[in-house]
């Protein structure tokens, strides 16, 4: 597809390309956010999105796990990603991360959707530990550290889970108990897809819920 001065965001009839094992965008005019579709092409060697104008969160996984295959060059716009790519923390939402400094002085430190994705693995079935009506809870571990977290992942499609989560930090930063789960820290930002994406960290404990 290189060449043909292509414009917009890369088109989702792409998905349907899964056998495709070399994907060039060069010289094109493309822009928006990297579709995560292209994780799943189980088959792609070699990806090219480089000096273009594509913006927000680079995926971590399938091609993307694998800096000399996929190249991200040229685009300033971009975030996250592996560290091979060197590419800054996506940044939370300024409004939010304001609001959670005020109510969660007791926390250790906010942290990045990137970080909570890759301690979780991308949230996979297999760190699952946890579901209820107001979100998920996910078992991770720390970067760089050998910490195991419980990451509690609200689910805001509920109509009350958003105002339940400062609830929450209010209650927990007033509370301190020796039998209660001591909270590590919070994300409050957008996910990949520009949704958002709100979680509380606490230190792993058996049989904790949603």
């Amino acid at each position: 597809m290189q060449g043909n001065f292509f414009q917009g965001t890369i088109p989702s009839s792409l998905r349907s390309l899964r056998g495709i094992e070399d994907l060039s965008l060069s010289r094109n005019n493309f822009s928006g956010r990297i579709p995560e579709f292209l994780e799943e092409f189980k088959f792609l060697e070699s990806l090219d999105l480089s000096y273009r104008n594509f913006e927000g969160m680079v995926p971590i996984k399938g091609v993307f796990r694998n800096s000399t295959a996929t190249s991200v060059r040229g685009n300033s716009k971009l975030c996250g990603g592996i560290p091979e790519f060197r590419l800054p923390n996506c940044k939370l939402q300024h409004a939010n991360k304001i609001r959670l400094s005020l109510t969660m002085k007791f926390v250790i430190s906010l942290v990045s959707y990137q970080s909570v994705l890759k301690a979780s693995e991308g949230f996979s079935l297999a760190n699952l530990i946890g579901k209820g009506s107001f979100g998920s809870v996910y078992k991770g571990v720390i970067e760089n550290s050998e910490t195991t977290i419980a990451i509690k992942v609200r689910n805001l499609l509920h109509p009350a889970a958003s105002k339940s989560f400062f609830v929450e930090c209010e209650a927990l930063k007033n509370i301190r108990h020796r039998n209660l789960v001591k909270v590590l820290s919070a994300c409050s930002g957008y996910d990949h897809r520009s949704d958002d994406f709100k979680v509380l960290i606490y230190v792993f404990m058996v049989n904790v819920g949603a």
